[in-house]
């Protein structure tokens, strides 16, 4: 199997070439992910459960769906072709409410560096979890959060691929959701 090539970008998001992704994150270099996250009506955001056999926040709990920017591809197609590979669902384009980009810098828990721009985006999901179907090798299914719960995340959280550390992140992202969830 080829190995997956990443577009690397600016510091303004805009493409200026092409990488291998071993490349991409052991150099550090700039490219792009998407994630979607799922809410519903009683306050609760959606985490995926990473398996302990993945490669990054191995057995944690993160984005309901995420992934990189496949190559000539947005972020809208990329969070698209995501929810359908990591929980089986058909998602439109225009279901995603679009919460914005935002640069994160991480090294994760393996050493592998990780500077990305996120495309951001959440989805009304009011279905039984049995509907979704996780990833094989990738995911052990999925947990509901109270939304609240996640601004009193610490630096020291061992749950959560995301931590206080990601302010800007969790606000811009959970209080766009919550927003969302108040409006209706």
């Amino acid at each position: 199997m080829n190995e997956e090539i990443l577009d690397i970008v600016d510091e303004n998001d805009q493409i200026i070439g092409q990488e291998p992704r071993t490349a991409v994150h052991s150099q550090g270099l700039k490219h792009r992910e998407v994630h979607v996250w799922f809410f519903n009506n009683k306050g609760q955001v959606l985490f995926q459960i990473r398996s302990k056999n993945v490669e990054t926040s191995a057995g944690l709990l993160d984005a309901t769906v995420g992934g990189h920017v496949d190559l000539g591809n947005t972020y809208l197609q990329s969070a698209v072709k995501e929810a359908k590979e990591e929980a089986g669902l058909d998602i439109k384009e225009e279901n995603l409410i679009f919460l914005g980009v935002i640069y994160l810098e991480r090294v994760d828990e393996n050493g592998l560096i990780n500077n990305a721009f996120k495309g951001t985006y959440a989805y009304e999901f009011n279905d039984s979890l049995d509907r979704l179907i996780p990833e094989k090798g990738k995911s052990d299914g999925f947990k509901w959060v109270y939304i609240k719960e996640l601004f009193n995340l610490s630096d020291n959280d061992k749950h959560f691929a995301i931590n206080a550390k990601d302010k800007e992140y969790v606000e811009k992202i959970f209080g766009g959701i919550q927003k969302i969830m108040n409006e209706e």
